[in-house]
């Protein structure tokens, strides 16, 4: 009955539309009753302005009171990067959990339909790549050509721009060039060099550190958009405590997550990095060794034997 109804509306020129929908074309309108949604498919030649896309939306739900969502199949699907910044801040408007792209720099290239993101810090670019194809599949919906989102970090970047200057090096300098290729595997670090630390002595974010820790807490958050896990993990190591963070994906499956639990003793190799997401640091592990936890053993001869009385109104333990 709705679908008949818009359709009537939207024909006969019952809505006032901007001149940008005077050529859309309405292929399909789905109502579902049980969600209240209505689904509407267009095509049009450009992607439309991101302000008249949203007044759209805003004016069919306030005709038919329903969810609405409208996916819109375009001729050419290359915008502006002004306009694409304004889907984007729509898209993390609409669901908050796409914020953490704002901490990269964007990069779109509408021709080979590529949008690039560039990172400072290795935790935002974990959480960003765990969105990039929900932020993918929100633009292809406005009509928006985009074939891929990548999150890179910038120091990528860097290493170009060093290789550039190596033909103004005189002839020996090529004979140098493995020694710089091989200043990558430092970030493969033994885990017999990692620096023992305590808790307590961490201020700043650090590399290529272990300590040993007692997992008190376990927390398991799953994306809404992509279904991969992110680990929460709360450590303690007798001075101070942390959180540590582990994506889904990137080479740790959800079995290897789901190994670790409350109450284990374990000893981490990794980083410790500043999540712009909690404000806070966080350890970013990347490797995590389950160990046995140390017995109590009571050495004494003669054993204390505690004797805990209760009634009906004790209220604490030992009254």
């Amino acid at each position: 009955m709705k679908e008949t109804l818009l359709k009537e509306k939207l024909n006969h020129g019952k809505m006032e539309l901007q001149d940008c929908f005077s050529e859309t074309v309405l292929k399909s309108v789905r109502f579902f009753r049980a969600d209240n949604r209505l689904e509407l498919s267009l095509k049009n030649r450009n992607v439309f302005p991101c302000e008249d896309y949203c007044s759209l939306k805003d004016g069919l739900k306030e005709l038919t009171g329903s969810e609405i969502r409208i996916s819109v199949e375009t001729e050419d699907g290359t915008v502006t990067q002004h306009e694409l910044r304004k889907y984007l801040d729509m898209l993390i408007e609409e669901d908050p959990e796409y914020s953490v792209m704002n901490d990269g720099v964007l990069i779109y290239e509408g021709e080979k339909g590529l949008l690039r993101y560039m990172f400072q810090n290795d935790l935002s670019r974990e959480r960003a790549s765990m969105c990039a194809e929900g932020v993918k599949e929100a633009l292809e919906k406005a009509g928006i050509g985009i074939r891929s989102v990548v999150c890179e970090m910038t120091e990528k970047h860097q290493e170009e721009i060093i290789d550039v200057k190596v033909p103004f090096i005189p002839e020996k300098a090529p004979e140098e060039k493995p020694e710089r290729k091989q200043k990558k595997t430092y970030y493969r670090t033994k885990l017999d060099d990692y620096a023992k630390i305590e808790l307590k002595d961490v201020h700043d974010p650090v590399a290529d550190i272990c300590f040993e820790a007692d997992v008190f807490a376990v927390e398991m958050t799953e994306m809404r958009k992509t279904h991969k896990m992110i680990q929460t993990l709360s450590l303690f190591d007798g001075t101070d405590a942390i959180t540590a963070k582990r994506f889904e994906g990137r080479g740790i499956t959800r079995e290897e997550l789901d190994e670790i639990h409350e109450g284990d003793r374990v000893r981490i190799f990794g980083r410790i990095d500043y999540d712009n997401f909690v404000r806070d640091l966080v350890c970013v592990p990347s490797v995590i060794e389950k160990l046995e936890k140390e017995k109590i053993k009571d050495d004494a001869e003669e054993k204390r034997i505690e004797f805990h009385v209760h009634t009906n109104m004790s209220e604490m333990d030992a009254v």
